[in-house]
């Protein structure tokens, strides 16, 4: 299990500068993103997204052609761009003209995830049109919690 410093580490690697204090914020006020919404099935979140090559978000072609020879199944990518931070955009191949994906069943397991909750840490957002939210909520683990640590405090057990 990571440690909460290891953990930070990992997030600051991964989190853009703003994302990172946005992210701080929301553990102050002891909230957190959750996903809402549903998905519209426009095909948006496949026409423009950015690929993590383990190491971070792809800022450059050298390491997209590194990520293919090791992964092949990347080549239905194509370079469309780069974002605000640098980042290369990304067009899938594989999504049909009517917004579909054209391998429904074996596609990549973060396009199964869409949309990560770590997004918006990572300077990220969804596409316009998305059905999908992000929500700061209170946990609903601890509100619980709290609840009957309450409870208990007023009722001690003897």
């Amino acid at each position: 299990m990571k440690s909460r410093v290891q953990k930070i580490i990992a997030n600051l690697r991964e989190f853009s500068v703003v994302g990172f204090l946005y992210y701080l914020i929301l553990k102050l006020r002891r909230r957190e993103v959750m996903i809402g919404g549903s998905c519209h099935l426009c095909g948006a979140c496949c026409r423009s997204l950015s690929l993590d090559d383990g190491d971070g978000w792809i800022r450059n072609r050298r390491a997209f052609v590194a990520v293919v020879a090791c992964n092949p199944e990347y080549s239905c990518f194509e370079i469309i761009g780069a974002d605000n931070s640098g980042f290369l955009l990304f067009r899938c191949t594989l999504i049909s003209d009517d917004g579909k994906c054209t391998n429904y069943e074996k596609r990549f397991q973060f396009c199964q995830d869409f949309p990560d909750k770590n997004l918006p840490f990572c300077g990220g957002g969804l596409p316009a049109g998305c059905g999908y939210k992000f929500l700061t909520v209170i946990p609903f683990s601890k509100i619980l919690t709290e609840t009957i640590d309450k409870k208990n405090e007023k009722n001690p057990r003897s």
